[in-house]
């Protein structure tokens, strides 16, 4: 799995937009703006930073909080997390976190465990950013490049 890192900044659409929407179409909070055609903007209170539009931009006019831009090709799909179960403290909080109900926690003892349904999960990265273990990787599991 291809690693990726959460940056606490948002990021922002350059003037290299076209305006093709599929940002806007593939961001899992609609934190992105903008008709077809027009230059798309990211509303910095509702982005998440999950690099959704980062990512799959097939123009590279996104860059991200230290004003890098993606090599290479666009990806097609949004990242997703994956929790290391061995790793995994039990305690819930990317459960209670994920608004998508991504997450199935599994009792056990001592612990429970916490799985990813990846056909839920849109790779906001709320799981990521409240486990306590850091046990949940986020990035592209398996997933082509366009």
């Amino acid at each position: 799995m291809e690693v990726l890192k959460i940056q606490s900044a948002t990021y922002r659409i350059t003037d290299d937009c076209v305006g093709c929407g599929l940002c806007r179409k593939r961001c899992p909070w609609d934190a992105i703006i903008g008709g077809k055609n027009e230059q798309h903007i990211i509303e910095p209170m509702v982005c998440q930073h999950c690099s959704t539009c980062w990512q799959i931009c097939p123009k590279r006019a996104v860059e991200d909080a230290e004003g890098f831009r993606r090599e290479g090709k666009a990806r097609g799909k949004a990242p997703r997390s994956r929790i290391e179960g061995d790793a995994c403290a039990g305690c819930q909080n990317c459960y209670l976190a994920c608004e998508q109900r991504a997450i199935v926690f599994r009792p056990g003892f001592p612990t429970g465990r916490s799985e990813v349904n990846v056909d839920r999960c849109n790779g906001c990265g709320a799981c990521h950013a409240l486990c306590p273990s850091s046990c949940i990787e986020f990035g592209f599991d398996n997933v082509e490049e366009q």
